[in-house]
């Protein structure tokens, strides 16, 4: 009887301390992922700037790119930044006397410029060269990774060139190249009166 009544009580103790042990490993594996959960939601700005122009070179001292903002709001995460009517400039040519220019209303760098989104309004702009017209390309979002030399998106894009009109879905922009690929629906007017001599 004595016996008997001892292993209730070994039992219960058991029961307890597994009780203890399991809401133990529950409280732990709780306050684990409550701290993991927090890192991920808690990136918040670490510093503000006004007035943004930061140029970037390559390692021979080649000038890549521009960027320029009004208004810069950084994040530690991913080193990532919001911008307000980014202006970038691409340097694709040897001595960097025929950049692209592209402006947005809104931006976001991520991993510092190394890729860039731009939203709303985007205009690429490459000014008349001797070997080239004047270009005009619009979309409403745009993907540009300035050290390498190019951009995409899969939005509508429309494209002006003297006597040329060029609508499509989608396009990949390679600057060194001065080449636009064209991925869907493309279609154009072409207006010869209004051509360049230089076609």
């Amino acid at each position: 009887m004595l016996k008997h009544h001892f292993d209730i009580k070994k039992s219960i103790f058991i029961g307890i301390l597994v009780v203890i042990l399991s809401y133990t490993f529950w409280l732990v594996q709780e306050t684990s992922d409550t701290n993991t959960n927090a890192k991920k939601s808690d990136n918040r700005p670490d510093f503000f700037a006004k007035n943004v122009y930061a140029t970037e070179y390559d390692q021979a001292g080649k000038l890549i790119h521009k960027l320029q903002t009004p208004y810069l709001i950084h994040y530690a995460l991913d080193d990532m930044s919001d911008l307000i009517s980014p202006a970038i400039t691409i340097y694709s040519d040897k001595d960097a006397k025929q950049p692209w220019f592209i402006t947005s209303k809104t931006g976001k760098a991520i991993h510092g410029t190394d890729i860039i989104d731009l939203i709303g309004n985007v205009v690429i702009h490459q000014p008349a060269g001797p070997a080239n017209d004047d270009v005009i390309i619009h979309t409403e979002a745009l993907t540009v990774y300035p050290k390498q030399n190019y951009a995409k998106t899969n939005k509508l894009v429309t494209i002006d060139e003297p006597g040329i009109n060029v609508s499509a879905i989608g396009m990949k922009v390679y600057f060194k190249e001065k080449r636009v690929e064209l991925l869907q629906s493309a279609k154009g007017v072409y207006d010869q009166s209004q051509s360049s001599k230089k076609k």
